[in-house]
């Protein structure tokens, strides 16, 4: 029998058989400004200094012979921190590898403003045994004064039996199977399999078959009513015996034993944050004639991943998708396909070219190069360079008259709000500008506050800079 909606495939083992606290009182060093010492309690006061530059930090060698997951933690308290949460008020990771590589920026962001004691955590699940790690509390670019107390460094006593996958630990329950499973993140909830309901998520598939792929049109509802923060997957059991990863047009791997392979870029955003690089993901097995390959539709964006796991035997595709009463229903687009394996990544990325060709069609035969803002014509020599491409609409005459094709400059997913040099550059401050300009009809301004980023508190997500083009806040 195939598997039953809402069985468990993975259960997801959570932060917990902990050892001792691994930072030592008397190991601290000071961030550059450094820091003060109240008892328990660090603090870091940058007063009017939104330039100040402090914090505390602690070395830890862990050693690892395999990898296993890390669990760092601090609390904070923040009296007038101007900013929005970003990684200089943060506890903040650094990690050595034993073999010499190196991965930074693991990062938990603090509320700034002024609030009362907060607690943030890493949960981090290394590829590779971690030989050191550097556990930074940092305060710097934010006026206003930051304490630190309580911060944790533990390692987890992970179990033989199990793996890491898409971020999070696991021990698979039963071989894998084709098809469809889902998580919910926000619950911590294990991955279920799903072929109709479960977990209050209806799920809707049809497959059609086109050019040599199978496509997989999928709608994905909630049936709770509430906000909800899930991940969608679909994988294919492949036996890790002799596959190899294509990780790009010059890169491959044979796999190793209970490793992850994706190639993927950081983000604030989704379930872990990696976002694929590519639209497509590949591999291929020794002797295989074909290879096999997972790619998005780009006409249906999500944030999404595909990657393959040699201790669970699968090779994934994974949307992270958030659903609200007022959008309960997320729709995905998606396929599969052979391809000759000669040339690699190469090959699954021509067999891609062929199946989206409206993705990849050249529109305009000119070519050149981009010049964005400054006016061709005062260049001297400007035939020399090849110019095609106008950024900004300054001299369009001029650029008609010599053949340069003119774009409009516009930022569809941004808007810099200008604020008055004497605002507190503040969310709250930001905030209540913004609904000052959208009562007078800003249109950016209502679109703020009708589709803008929010994070994690419900405030609005925003920057702060002093540019040139703009004095205040930039806002998606």
């Amino acid at each position: 029998m195939p598997p039953q909606d809402g069985s468990i495939s993975k259960t997801v083992l959570h932060a917990g058989q902990e050892v001792e606290n691994l930072l030592k009182p008397t190991a601290w060093q000071a961030i550059e400004e450094g820091y003060r010492r109240e008892v328990s309690v660090f603090s870091c006061d940058n007063g009017g200094d939104a330039r100040g530059r402090r914090g505390v930090l602690q070395r830890v060698v862990l050693n690892q012979q395999r990898a296993q997951p890390i669990v760092a933690s601090a609390w904070s308290k923040a009296e007038g921190v101007t900013g929005t949460i970003d990684s200089d008020y943060a506890l903040y990771l650094d990690l050595a590898y034993y073999d010499g590589t190196e991965l930074w920026g693991q990062v938990a962001g603090f509320r700034t403003g002024t609030h009362g004691w907060q607690r943030e955590e890493v949960v981090l699940f290394p590829e590779k045994p971690i030989k050191a790690v550097d556990f930074n509390l940092l305060f710097r670019d934010h006026a206003g004064k930051a304490w630190f107390r309580e911060p944790v460094l533990r390692q987890v006593n992970s179990q033989a039996s199990s793996v890491l996958f898409d971020g999070v630990h696991v021990v698979s329950r039963g071989p894998a199977a084709e098809g469809f499973q889902a998580r919910d993140v926000a619950a911590g909830s294990d991955f279920v399999r799903i072929a109709k309901e479960a977990i209050g998520l209806r799920l809707y598939v049809s497959q059609t078959e086109h050019g040599g792929a199978t496509f997989f049109d999928v709608s994905v509802r909630d049936t709770t009513g509430k906000d909800r923060a899930v991940t969608l997957l679909y994988a294919i059991p492949v036996p890790p015996a002799g596959v190899r990863w294509l990780d790009d047009p010059r890169r491959s791997s044979g796999v190793e034993a209970g490793r992850e392979y994706v190639h993927a870029a950081s983000f604030r955003a989704g379930a872990n944050g990696r976002l694929s690089t590519y639209p497509l993901g590949a591999l291929a097995q020794a002797g295989d004639m074909v290879g096999l390959a997972l790619a998005i539709d780009m006409a249906y964006p999500a944030f999404y991943r595909i990657g393959y796991n040699a201790g669970t035997g699968e090779f994934w595709i994974d949307y992270d998708l958030g659903l609200t009463p007022e959008k309960p229903q997320a729709r995905l687009r998606f396929c599969r396909f052979d391809f000759a394996p000669d040339c690699g990544f190469r090959a699954a990325l021509h067999a891609y070219y062929r199946l989206f060709p409206e993705a990849f069609h050249r529109r305009i035969d000119k070519q050149g190069l981009w010049m964005p803002f400054a006016k061709i014509s005062q260049i001297k020599g400007w035939e020399d360079f090849g110019f095609q491409f106008k950024e900004g609409n300054d001299e369009t005459a001029w650029d008609d008259s010599h053949g340069i094709f003119t774009f409009h400059y516009t930022e569809p997913l941004t808007w810099w709000m200008p604020m008055p040099a004497t605002m507190p550059r503040t969310v709250e401050a930001a905030t209540s500008e913004a609904r000052r300009l959208a009562d007078r009809g800003r249109r950016e301004a209502k679109a703020l506050f009708s589709s803008g980023n929010h994070n994690a508190d419900c405030t609005l997500a925003a920057t702060f800079r002093d540019l040139p083009w703009n004095h205040g806040a930039v806002g998606a």
